[in-house]
């Protein structure tokens, strides 16, 4: 092998001044985010950006978010946000706006406005900005009341004073929304007020007053506006000239366009668009294309709306020819058409029954780029069933299905239409059955498709039993509105969908009870998003909320992780003049905890206390010591506790049961003990639950005799040990291998009539398979089965590794089969211990198609799965493979650790790729990873295998440089580098520092040592450190 020359005298300070200059020369660099091209770039920006000391200014991070903002990484946008709330990176308002303007743009208002609270905590001045992007959030989804409400608020209570932006975006969502006369009466009120409304302000008015048809008024404003000073620009002038042209007011038109070029203010291609586009709709086509012409001698470009607006006018006169020579035209100008451009000449063909060349069009999108819309089907379903081809409409209804494309009520009506059209009643009425089943949104059109079909083909007994039942069905809805009954029945989330569009569409509307009754029952089947739609929906349709809703809103949320919206619910409270209560915030608490959001827990519940906003109580202490518990906090847990005792709401049972179980967890059982009998002497009895954490807190520790204590004590005092009690006992003495002994606690329950569940099962099963008896697991496992205990994936996924250990492939894979037979799925691990078997015996070719079926069950490899696919690849030989699962790794941007980098180096280092490990060996500094003793030992005896002693001398050093300690595996590896190669002299300064560090010789060097010396006995007199140990 080659010898890998090192750097010996400085490689380790040359590699920390790389790194060093690295990370300088990045951290004064604001032009990096400037080479963020794509997702990964940008991810990879970040990472690195978080690793640097000093951190990059607030303005560079806030740089890279509104970059990845603009390029509509929205989710990613959102998680960078997170990562940098919990590592505590510096916020500013620019980054608060960000993250508002973020959910605005994912059209999550209500999470926009949750960023509020965190401008409250840091201390940071809202500013007109912010309000702006949250009234544009609640126009984008059509919040018009809240929005109109947010912006009285702010003006009313002086929070911010309103700038023009601001009056703007107002403006435009209530005209875009079809509001004029209120955009006119808030252009009035604009005007009594410090902000004066400038010449943008003018236009939003004049174009909403143009498209309401309200033409009059808008040129009465357009010379006010002038009057006043403000000149209109091309703006203005394109919106009046559009409500001319729809008016056909031509001369008018002409003024008004001569007017602009006497002013200087010359027509854009939008100006030019309206005129053609009015034009085309009165048939005047060819003054259309002279319209074009004179843009062209303008120097005004043509863009693509100006073509298809002609295209259509001859489509529309049906000039299929003309039509066609403007779209090569256009082609020819390196216009590029868009899917509207197809769409008009696909419909134009279609309707001249030229159904070849609208094929042909349609082939061509795909090839071109494009994606197909559910026009574009709708158009050539129409074009097929005119034409007679019903025999190929089956094939494009499933190509468009497969194109993630959803039939709307026009494809639904064009097929049911086309079917009747070419006599194929039986298919039309499955398809109408078919409709009816899924509860689709079916309107009284539809009907009247399916009633004329079935008339035109002589079935008009059942056209008549249709139309008799479209009243019949009206009066179900009524006979609906009476009962609150129907909840009962909704057994999934079609069934609770159908029922809310029921509701919503009865007069008078079911009262508020049924519709939190709806909601809570949705929430129970988890269906969470249905929830926020339907709740969304309700905030909309202006339906009564009441604080019982409310509440199943934000818990909702929190069962979703999403606990920022839950907090964003709040301000419905205010609006509606609900009063906050308790139950309220110890959902948020509860979802705070859930999401490992401890500080922000901890701090609200000490604000609700100080600030004296609602009282705890009970179930609001035992939140927030279950969630302190939970994540190892188990001193404030017992501080909080002594908190409670000096309050007016005293501690009970179960508040007691949580600090003494944390207690046991974190294996302080001197002070649970003291706890439980100080619980006691309060006169506070222990139940079932207290002896059990107590019990397995002893289980844990080996104390029998405490156990066995504790154990009749509970008997005596009459409380039972559940299944529970059992469980812990026999899991405590399968992890000390005494299996027997678990195995008689089960029979000691089913004599007690306590009946072992499947955890009990699983917990003997895990012991057998732990002690390599696999007759005696599957024996239990099949006898559970037998007592009609349903195995979980726990216990199929311990029988599988079982077998996967003892290399018995044909059984763990029997058993996998067997998963999802009986109604369970796969998880991660299931998928992580059959590859790893697969390896071990060497099954490389089936790996591909399990790790394939894993993703198409939707499950996510984890770093465990990457480290056995790497392992086993290296293991079997494919180091190829290995590297390409490595580089793909490297280049997502996955969450990858030293122990992932330490299985390529070994991986290589064992296929005698010593030079490329090495390489990722010396990168690991430079992507901010410390080796771990692991990393320098594989390293070491990487080259002492080869024989590179000097090399392995040199990690070794560069390991202790580093503040890494070398252990017993470390010089163990070297002594056997020294052995295999005879460098026996060389050894004695690593002997004296072993013997220094009290480390021994393990096995493996023993053995190499008793083989060596066989073949030369004098070498133990070489070693006088080992010849005086012996």
């Amino acid at each position: 092998m080659t010898r890998i020359p090192l750097l010996r005298y400085s490689s380790n300070a040359i590699s920390r001044s790389a790194s060093a200059f690295t990370i300088r020369d990045y951290s004064s660099s604001r032009t990096n985010v400037e080479n963020v091209k794509c997702l990964d770039d940008a991810l990879s920006l970040f990472r690195r950006m978080v690793r640097t000391q000093p951190l990059p200014s607030v303005f560079s991070f806030s740089k890279l978010l509104k970059t990845m903002v603009n390029m509509k990484h929205y989710s990613s946008v959102l998680s960078l946000f997170r990562q940098m709330l919990k590592s505590n990176i510096p916020i500013s308002d620019s980054i608060l706006n960000i993250a508002i303007n973020n959910y605005c743009l994912m059209h999550y208002s209500d999470c926009g406005f949750s960023v509020l609270a965190i401008y409250l905590k840091k201390g940071i001045p809202f500013n007109v900005v912010t309000f702006s992007t949250l009234l544009r959030g609640l126009f984008a989804e059509s919040k018009i009341k809240d929005a109109v409400n947010l912006f009285k608020k702010l003006v009313r209570e002086n929070i911010c004073e309103p700038d023009e932006v601001m009056y703007s975006i107002v403006m435009n969502g209530l005209s875009k929304m079809g509001h004029t006369q209120k955009t006119f009466d808030l252009l009035r009120v604009m005007e009594q007020g410090s902000t004066k409304p400038n010449t943008y302000i003018y236009n939003i008015v004049i174009d909403a007053l143009c498209k309401d048809r309200m033409i009059d008024d808008a040129i009465s404003l357009f010379e006010e506006m002038k009057q006043k000073g403000i000149p209109p620009d091309v703006i203005a002038y394109s919106s009046l000239i559009d409500g001319l042209c729809k008016f056909g007011l031509w001369e008018k038109v002409n003024t008004l366009f001569f007017e602009m070029v006497n002013l200087n203010i010359y027509p854009d291609v939008r100006t030019f668009n309206i005129l053609t586009d009015g034009l085309c709709k009165e048939g005047k086509v060819e003054d259309a294309e002279e319209v074009m012409r004179h843009m062209n001698g303008k120097g005004v470009e043509p863009n693509v709306v100006t073509y298809n607006v002609i295209i259509d006018g001859y489509c529309l006169r049906g000039q299929m020819d003309r039509a066609r020579s403007l779209f090569d035209s256009m082609i020819d100008n390196s216009i590029k058409p868009n899917i509207i451009s197809y769409n008009i000449l696909i419909n134009g063909y279609c309707k001249k029954k030229k159904l070849d060349e609208a094929m042909h069009l349609f082939h061509e999108i795909s090839r071109n780029g494009l994606k197909f819309s559910i026009v574009t089907y709708n158009t050539i379903f129409r074009g097929l069933f005119e034409v007679g081809r019903t025999d190929i409409v089956q094939k494009f209804f499933a190509d468009m299905l497969s194109m993630g494309l959803i039939p709307d009520l026009c494809t639904n009506r064009i097929l049911l239409r086309g079917y009747f059209q070419n006599e194929l009643v039986e298919k039309a009425m499955s398809l109408f059955h078919e409709l009816e089943k899924k509860r689709e949104d079916i309107d009284i059109e539809l009907y009247t498709v399916i009633i004329d079909g079935l008339c035109k083909n002589g079935q008009l007994d059942k056209a008549h039993a249709i139309f008799e039942k479209l009243s019949a069905s009206a009066i179900a809805i009524r006979y609906y509105s009476s009962s609150h009954s129907n909840t009962e029945n909704v057994k999934c989330v079609d069934d609770a969908l159908t029922l809310f569009r029921r509701m919503v569409s009865t007069q008078p509307l079911p009262s508020v009870f049924s519709f939190s009754k709806l909601l809570k029952t949705m929430v129970n089947m988890k269906h969470y998003s249905s929830v926020v739609s339907l709740f969304r929906q309700m905030l909309k349709s202006g339906i009564p909320i009441n604080g019982f809703i409310l509440s199943i809103a934000i818990n909702n949320y929190c069962l979703m992780h999403r606990s920022d919206c839950g907090f964003s619910v709040l301000a419905l409270y205010l609006k509606k003049g609900i009063p906050f209560n308790v139950v309220t915030f110890s959902t948020l608490l509860r979802g705070l905890f859930a999401e490992s959001k401890i500080k922000d827990a901890v701090n609200l519940f000490k604000k609700l206390v100080r600030e004296d906003i609602c009282e705890p109580n009970e179930y609001m202490y035992s939140t927030v010591m279950n969630g302190l518990s939970k994540r190892g906090h188990t001193q404030k847990t017992f501080d909080l506790l002594r908190v409670m005792e000096q309050g007016n709401t005293k501690p009970n049972a179960f508040i007691y049961n949580i600090v003494i179980d944390a207690l046991c967890k974190d294996r302080m059982l001197d002070a649970a003990i003291s706890l439980f009998e100080e619980m006691k002497q309060k006169g506070i009895p222990p139940c079932v639950v207290t002896y059990n954490s107590l019990i397995d807190g002893y289980c844990k520790l080996g104390q029998w005799e405490e156990v066995r204590t504790l154990f009749f004590e509970m008997v005596n005092l009459n409380i039972y040990p559940d299944v529970c009690t059992f469980n812990m006992v026999t899991a405590g003495l399968c992890k000390e291998g005494k299996i027997e002994d678990a195995e008689e606690v089960v029979r000691l329950m089913n004599g007690k009539g306590v009946e072992p569940d499947v955890v009990t099962y699983t917990v003997i099963i895990d012991g057998y398979c732990l002690r390599g008896q696999m007759d005696k697991a599957r024996r239990l496992f099949d006898s559970m089965i037998d007592k009609s205990i349903k195995p979980t994936i726990i216990s199929y996924n311990i029988l599988i590794n079982g077998y996967c250990k003892k290399k018995k492939l044909d059984e763990a894979m029997h058993l996998f089969h067997d998963i999802s037979r009986n109604g369970l799925k796969p998880c991660i691990v299931t998928y992580n211990t059959i590859l790893q078997c697969l390896f071990e015996v060497g099954r490389t070719d089936i790996v591909q198609k399990f790790f394939a079926d894993m993703l198409s069950m939707g499950l996510t490899p984890d770093l465990c799965t990457n480290r056995i696919l790497l392992r086993g690849y290296f293991q079997n030989g494919l180091v190829e493979k290995a590297m390409l699962l490595f580089h793909e790794l490297e280049r997502n941007g996955g969450d990858i650790d030293i122990m992932f980098y330490n299985v390529v180096i070994n991986g290589l280092c064992k296929n005698g790729k010593l030079d490329k490990a090495h390489a990722i060996f010396e990168k690991l500094s430079l992507i901010g990873l410390l080796p771990n003793a692991t990393t320098y030992n594989t390293m070491i005896n990487g080259f002492c295998h080869e024989g590179l002693l000097g090399e392995a001398k040199d990690i070794l050093r560069k390991m202790e440089d580093n503040g890494c300690l070398p252990d017993n595996v470390t010089y163990n590896v070297i002594m056997q580098g020294f052995l295999k190669f005879g460098k026996i002299s060389e050894m004695n300064t690593f002997l004296k520092e072993m013997s220094g560090r009290d480390f021994s010789f393990d096995a493996s060097t023993g053995e190499l040592l008793i083989n060596v010396s066989a073949k030369d006995p004098s070498l133990l007199n070489m070693i006088p450190q080992f010849h005086s140990g012996s």
